[in-house]
């Protein structure tokens, strides 16, 4: 998918927040993941939407938001919190492919919305809509990735 500018909703999710690293993602969402889907089923909340991951900071060392999105009232906060993405004016682009690949499409999605004179206006993310112990072919791995915009 090349990319595009969209009029995005607010989306509300159970998250959880977590400091890691790069190589570190991985790890965290096969142990967050699971909670956060466990949350929603415990309160009788399907799970209907791509869990994310928003970068709330970046580097060496990063903050992140590991979230699933759903629809409905939240549910009593035990154990998680609620928060979610924001709405507005967004950059969206669709990686397929391995996820090792991840950063040379958010380099070239960076690059698109710069060209066009866009700026950046808060923290990025990707939503995931494969899972890949399901699916053991990487490039049938697709990942939205989502750059708010001013």
């Amino acid at each position: 998918m090349e990319p595009e500018i969209r009029e995005l909703e607010p989306q509300t999710a159970v998250i959880v927040r977590s400091t890691t690293t790069p190589e570190g993602i991985a790890d965290l969402l096969h142990r967050d993941l699971p909670m956060l889907v466990g949350k929603l089923v415990g309160a009788s909340i399907p799970v209907e939407h791509p869990p994310y991951v928003r970068y709330l900071t970046t580097g060496e060392s990063m903050d992140v938001e590991v979230g699933i999105p759903f629809d409905g009232p939240a549910p009593e906060p035990d154990g998680f919190e609620i928060g979610g993405l924001p709405g507005g004016r967004t950059a969206v682009m669709r990686h397929a492919g391995s996820y090792e690949k991840l950063r040379e499409s958010w380099e070239r999605f960076g690059g698109w919305a710069e060209a066009r004179g866009d700026k950046p206006n808060g923290p990025f993310w990707e939503s995931y809509f494969t899972n890949p112990r399901e699916e053991p072919d990487p490039e049938k791995i697709y990942t939205d990735l989502f750059l708010p915009l001013e």
